[in-house]
This record gives C-alpha cells, sequence and structure tokens, in this order.
C-alpha cells in the first residue's frame, strides 16, 4: 500500500528539503508499520541502534507517528460522545421501541469498536479502521437512509452526528495524507461496501481489507 504510506513519510520532513536516505529510510519504517503492524515501541527500539542520518529520519518518523496516535485517541472521543448524545436525543423526539434498539445497538458497537481500535499499537492502521468505521457508517446511516427509516421525524440528529464523525476523521486524515492517497482510500471502501451492502458497519477492521486491496 505504497501510495497510502507515502504521505505518512513525506510529510515529516520540513517543506523543501532534500533528505534522500532519511526520506527513504522513514518511507520504509512507516511501510513496515503499515503491513506487519509494528509499533512505536519497534520503532524506538530502531531509534537507539541508529546512527546519522538514519536516526534523524527513524526520529521524524517516530514524532510524525506519535502525532498520528494522539490525534486517533482523541478523534476516538469525540466519535462516542457525538453518537451517544445524538442517538439519546433521537430516541426522546422518536421513542419507538425499534428506534430505542437501534440507538442501543449504535452506541454499544460503535463505541467498542472505536476505542478496541484506538487502543491498538499501530497509528496508521488506527487511522485506516476509524475512517473505514466512520465511512461505512455514514453510508448505511445517511446515504442509505437507515437513520430516517428508524428514527423517523428525528433522523436528522443521527444523521448529522454521523456526517460529523466522518467530516472529522478525514480532517484528521488529511493532516497526513495527500488528497490522491485520500481519495484512493475512499474509493477502496465505496467499492467494498457495494460488494458487501450488509456488513456490520460499527465492527469493521478496516485496515487489512484496505491492505489487502491496495496491493491489488
Amino acid at each position: 500500500m505504497p501510495t497510502v504510506i507515502s504521505a505518512v513519510s513525506s510529510q515529516t520532513l520540513p517543506a523543501g528539503a532534500v533528505y534522500a536516505r532519511p526520506c527513504r529510510t522513514v518511507l520504509i519504517i512507516v511501510f513496515c508499520l503499515g503491513l506487519a503492524g509494528c509499533s512505536l515501541d519497534f520503532l524506538k527500539e530502531k531509534l537507539q541502534a541508529a546512527t546519522g542520518e538514519d536516526k534523524a529520519a527513524i526520529a521524524l518518523a517516530a514524532d510524525r507517528l506519535t502525532e498520528l496516535d494522539q490525534a486517533t485517541y482523541s478523534y476516538s472521543d469525540r466519535f462516542v460522545t457525538l453518537i451517544a448524545d445524538a442517538t439519546d436525543r433521537a430516541v426522546k423526539e422518536h421513542p419507538t421501541k425499534e428506534a430505542k434498539k437501534e440507538a442501543l445497538r449504535l452506541k454499544l458497537h460503535n463505541s467498542s469498536s472505536v476505542y478496541s481500535i484506538a487502543s491498538g499499537s499501530n497509528p496508521l492502521g488506527k487511522l485506516l479502521d476509524l475512517a473505514t468505521v466512520a465511512t461505512l457508517n455514514k453510508i448505511q446511516m445517511v446515504d442509505e437512509d437507515r437513520a430516517k427509516q428508524i428514527f423517523g421525524d428525528s433522523h436528522q440528529t443521527i444523521e448529522n452526528a454521523f456526517h460529523a464523525v466522518h467530516d472529522d476523521i478525514w480532517g484528521v486524515a488529511r493532516r497526513f495524507l495527500k488528497p490522491e492517497e485520500i481519495a484512493s482510500v475512499q474509493q477502496v471502501i465505496a467499492q467494498w461496501r457495494k460488494k458487501i451492502p450488509m456488513c456490520p458497519c460499527s465492527r469493521m477492521s478496516a485496515s487489512t481489507i484496505l491492505l489487502k486491496q491496495m496491493r491489488v
């Protein structure tokens, strides 16, 4: 999945700088993080053993990935809070049995999934997983009108929440990925959703799926 990983490596370097070997080193390290599930602890071990330009490159990569790691933690809290608040308000406005059941499912499944992802050790994998969970939820609840079907007149509250978490995570992604790389990831998610229309959106482990498809 070189297209996605290259963006993280290139943005670790100052604009206009030409560091051929460090840039290549960072790319290799982040490629390893994306495909092999290596953690920041692994990167720190490499940093201790590195010297010269390689050490500088690894330090830059570690800093960038630490920033990404913290961003995913913060996003997970925003996601869970926003969805919980929206479902509670929607059920008060539309207190049917079906709406209450769906609200509980959305809260429990999404909070479990998002916090499980955020506790992982691979920052790039976490970003992809969170982006995919948010996108699939938005497709299902908004684009496919599930919120309207379940929540009736209060559907806009649910739709606004899923629009917000969707826009939020892609805003995070824009800090670490290039526009063409984001478009590539979004295309893969959309294509996969068409192939599996009944997927349990809030429980997807997306990075494995994305990595497999992008290597084709």
